[in-house]
């Protein structure tokens, strides 16, 4: 469902239950935004079938937005990935590059092939207690 796609909230075609569900999983002022879109998406349902139109409708509509989602994830953090590699290779600091793309530092150094090596840790005295 793309955002154009969905109805303006009909609350009053949902069962409180699911309102209240929705309110909790999305909380506070900061998931408004959320919120509002899975009740309208909600409301979208509960309308569909309130006119007769066959549930799997809105179901198989939201698999295919959350797919199309996953795809542009796993794009978005390819390229990340390949900036980033190439902005240490140019003498980016891991730290600079990870809070410029909101990933842990940690990501970063997997991208580049580095671990933790426990052992190494533990025989340099570390670890040690």
């Amino acid at each position: 469902m793309g955002a154009g796609t969905l109805t303006p909230p009909t609350a009053d075609l949902l069962p409180q239950a699911t309102l209240t569900r929705l309110w909790d999983a999305y909380p506070g002022s900061e998931s408004k935004a959320e919120r509002d879109y899975a009740i309208r998406a909600a409301c979208d349902y509960a309308a569909a079938v309130a006119r007769g139109a066959d549930p799997e409708g809105p179901v198989s509509e939201a698999a295919r937005e959350l797919a199309a989602a996953r795809e542009a994830l796993r794009m978005a953090m390819a390229r990340a990935r390949g900036v980033a590699l190439a902005a240490l290779e140019s003498g980016a600091f891991e730290k600079s590059i990870a809070e410029q793309l909101g990933v842990d530092r940690m990501t970063v150094r997997n991208w580049q092939g580095k671990r933790r090596n426990k052992a190494r840790s533990e025989s340099s005295g570390i670890n040690a207690g």
